[in-house]
């Protein structure tokens, strides 16, 4: 029996052994494996709440719950691990899948250890605590180093002693050394030409200017001497004095360049690669600051402080991933519809039209997903629109009901008329959406929940949908029922029969008619990349008396010119399904677009490919980048050689 002093002494030492557990990142927990493998739970810390929405008192009279818990998945391996781990009385650690009642699905942590007592049974004490935020951290990582995976030129970064600190997976494919043999090297054992005394010079310059660029010879590892072009721009990280260069192999251009004979291209070759190489330097200098900065948010975080692993990956990727993503496609498109410059095409459209061509990129889409496209790509019904921005609305719309609907559903379309509106309808049978999510479901970056799904989405295709019907005058509505599935209406004003009307630019949707009087020229620009696209709009913007309209595949172009007559055809040589030679035979095999001006805007820059293009039939040829003075001294050359 205790004594009054060794009872309180115990008392004291269990409060202070509960105050501990209290205070532990999640809880404790201490069960024994009885012979035959049945576990019998001990003691439990107050956290299991937190972690599994069950109190103490609860786990420890119905255990059967705490498993009951975990992803069915996960149970089968934690078991699996826990019986090695009792044969060899060895530690185990292992991640979890954990299903809270109010939180859904969250990420836990056991680190357990097995004692064998002298009665044969095994005692386990386990510390249980929660890993979700490091587990959305580590999905974010591995995006962004996909993202910077992707970057085709080489990327180095070397501190103040000319030690590699990060190097992309182009410049080990480049180099032709792994990642960590490139990590344990030096500027010099690359550069075979580079004396310390030369890089000291360079570096001193570097500070100076903040930006340089060289030509430089590369050593790979099998000994092959690559001569390339570094531009690089100085930086400070964390106190760090540290140099980011983009390589780019430049033996091809320089074969070129021995071959070209006249001395004036070289120069003027030389000035566009210096220009384009600066601003690329400078688009990625701007942005950093910004980026080291939120990485430095993440690597300081002390509430949850990322995992060592965590952080080198936070400071090799970030700065280059963040920067990737910002450039997402779509962000661009809303970017620019909410700010009001993108130019529009009022034309009459046919509903069915539009519909047969959606169906037809989608098909194999639906068939992957085991959906059926029920109702009638057929009707008359003509609507006041943009061709291209309508068939953008539609592929959205029937795109998302594929994509969020249940394995062997249906999708729906219907249209029909009312008054002087024709609507076009997407009804799906997938879940559906609460009622009071309905008024954020055309928010930006808002995907309601579905970013759980393991749908890939953006979460801003609906918002870019509803700007691009608005800017078309017309109304988007939704109906959702939970469970049965959503039912999306476009409203858009009719139109007569298309061979009755001729197109219109869209500006203000009262104001049509003057602005149609402003067009001088039409031009059709088919170009299948988003940013340059983006970037003609942007520059044709300056100039309301020319309408230009983008196409972005060789054969919606061809259909575009067909139906507009253009003044001028812009043609990018790469697109995805038929490539610009085959866009230029087909507008010449029509006899309606046979004489028109078709000019060829493409980043194949070498003389080869000008030749080859004037050969086949282009009326001029641009290349990529363009300057924006010359480029209307041009356009306004070309078109005042139209006829009449």
């Amino acid at each position: 029996m205790l004594t009054p002093a060794e009872s309180r002494e115990r008392t004291e030492l269990e409060q202070r052994l509960a105050t501990l557990a209290a205070n532990l990142p999640g809880f404790i927990c201490q069960h024994v494996q009885l012979p035959g493998g049945r576990p019998r739970l001990t003691y439990i810390g107050a956290g299991v709440r937190d972690l599994v929405g069950i109190s103490a008192a609860q786990a420890v009279a119905a255990p059967q719950v705490l498993s009951d818990r975990i992803h069915p998945q996960d149970l089968a391996r934690l078991l699996a691990a826990v019986e090695a781990s009792a044969r060899e009385l060895t530690q185990l650690q292992i991640e979890l899948r954990v299903h809270h009642p109010q939180r859904g699905e969250i990420w836990a942590e056991v680190r357990t250890t097995p004692e064998r007592r002298a009665d044969g049974n095994i005692v386990w004490n386990s510390l249980i605590f929660e890993i979700t935020r490091n587990k959305e951290n580590e999905s974010r990582l591995g995006l962004l180093e996909f993202a910077i995976s992707r970057v085709r030129e080489s990327v180095h970064v070397i501190d103040e002693t000319s030690q590699f600190v990060y190097v992309n997976d182009a410049a080990c494919q480049t180099l032709g050394f792994s990642r960590a043999e490139l990590m344990q090297m030096t500027q010099f054992d690359i550069d075979p030409d580079l004396t310390a005394a030369e890089s000291q010079e360079w570096r001193s310059r570097l500070k100076r200017l903040g930006h340089l660029t060289q030509e430089r010879h590369h050593r790979r590892k099998d000994g092959r001497i690559v001569p390339v072009e570094v531009s690089s721009s100085a930086f400070e990280y964390q106190g760090r004095a540290l140099c980011l260069s983009l390589v780019e192999d430049i033996t091809e251009r320089l074969r070129t360049e021995a071959a070209l004979r006249d001395q004036q291209a070289i120069q003027r070759a030389h000035e566009l690669k210096s220009e384009f190489l600066s601003r690329m330097s400078h688009e990625l200098r701007t942005p950093m600051n910004a980026v080291l900065g939120f990485a430095q948010l993440l690597l300081n975080d002390h509430l949850e402080p990322p995992t060592h692993i965590q952080a080198r990956r936070l400071e090799r990727l970030l700065a280059a991933g963040n920067h990737l993503l910002l450039l997402m496609n779509d962000v661009l498109d809303l970017t620019r519809l909410e700010s009001g410059r993108a130019q529009l095409v009022r034309e009459p459209v046919r509903l069915a039209d539009i519909i047969a061509n959606a169906f037809e990129i989608l098909e194999l889409q639906a068939l992957a997903h085991t959906i059926r496209i029920e109702g009638p790509i057929h009707g008359d019904q003509t609507v006041w629109a943009d061709t291209v921005r309508l068939g953008q609305v539609v592929l959205n719309l029937l795109s998302n009901a594929i994509k969020y609907n249940r394995e062997g559903g249906r999708v729906d379309i219907q249209i029909g008329s009312h008054g002087q509106r024709h609507f076009l309808v997407i009804a799906d049978t997938g879940h559906g959406i609460a009622a009071e999510h309905l008024s954020q479901l055309f928010e930006p970056f808002n995907r309601l929940g579905a970013e759980r799904s393991g749908v890939e989405g953006t979460g801003i295709g609906l918002a870019i949908t509803s700007k691009l019907i608005e800017q078309m005058g017309g109304v988007i509505e939704v109906q959702s029922t939970p469970g049965a599935g959503s039912r999306f209406t476009v409203w858009l004003e009719a139109a007569p029969d298309k061979s009755a009307a001729h197109p219109m630019p869209l500006a203000e949707h009262a104001a049509t008619s003057d602005r149609s009087s402003q067009i001088n020229a039409r031009i059709v620009y088919i170009e299948d990349d988003p940013v340059n696209a983006m970037l003609m709009e942007e520059i044709l913007a300056q100039r309301p008396d020319i309408a230009c309209v983008i196409a972005a595949t060789g054969k919606a172009g061809v259909a575009l010119v067909e139906r507009t007559l253009p003044d001028l055809v812009l043609i990018d040589m790469v697109l995805p399904d038929i490539s610009g030679n085959e866009v230029l035979r087909r507008l010449r095999d029509m006899p309606a677009t046979a004489a028109i001006d078709c000019v060829a805007l493409s980043a194949n820059a070498t003389p080869h490919d000008i030749t080859q293009a004037r050969q086949n039939g282009f009326d001029d040829y641009l290349t990529k980048p363009i300057d924006i003075q010359s480029f209307f001294e041009w356009i306004d050359a070309r078109l005042d050689r139209r006829p009449g």
